[in-house]
């Protein structure tokens, strides 16, 4: 297909039919939607290859596979983000991990800050902080975009462990610190 022929009208099924064609043919409707002489939008672009991108994110193409993969991952975080906001406040304790599955976040209502709400971040070595937001909305669209995504349960059994305990009291202490820093 010319590259003068492409609109944001027909680029899904355009590429879909390309698709069925073959990977190298997606590709090159995909490229040439994506120039900037095609005049189709990079959201009608996109939204394209959102309908194909599940199926080609292991393609033998690496280009195709490479854009398909990074749609996914969004897609992916944006369906996290709406069925945990669908929730509301029942994700309060839910927890979730990045992708290494090596750092945590459990949600949280702010109890000293009363109408917020957080993630509190934690470890093997315990907490290690937390951003306090306005809304659920807000707080979950932070840290799906900062890669929080597998829903998991870990901070009671690592609550349980020694290393865990030792980082809480770490915390205990530089809290103590700053408290009779600020008081000073």
């Amino acid at each position: 297909m010319e590259i003068n022929k492409l609109t944001d009208k027909n680029i899904e099924e355009v590429l879909c039919n390309a698709y069925l064609e073959s990977d190298e043919a997606a590709w090159e409707v995909f490229y040439q939607a994506k120039s900037s002489k095609s005049g189709v939008s990079r959201k009608a672009t996109f939204d394209a290859l959102d309908t194909i991108c599940f199926f080609s994110e292991d393609s033998k193409h690496e280009k195709l596979a490479f854009y398909c993969q990074a749609r996914v991952r969004v897609l992916t975080a944006k369906n996290l983000a709406l069925e945990l906001l669908e929730m509301g406040d029942s994700i309060q304790g839910m927890e979730l991990s990045n992708s290494n599955g090596d750092l945590f976040l459990v949600f949280l209502k702010d109890a000293s800050d009363q109408g917020c709400f957080r993630a509190s971040y934690f470890d093997k070595n315990g907490f290690q902080g937390h951003s306090t937001r306005s809304s659920w909305e807000t707080v979950v669209t932070m840290v799906v975009e900062d890669g929080y995504r597998k829903k998991t349960k870990v901070l009671e059994d690592l609550f349980h462990t020694s290393l865990f305990q030792r980082g809480m009291e770490r915390a205990a202490e530089i809290q103590k610190i700053e408290s009779q820093r600020q008081a000073a």
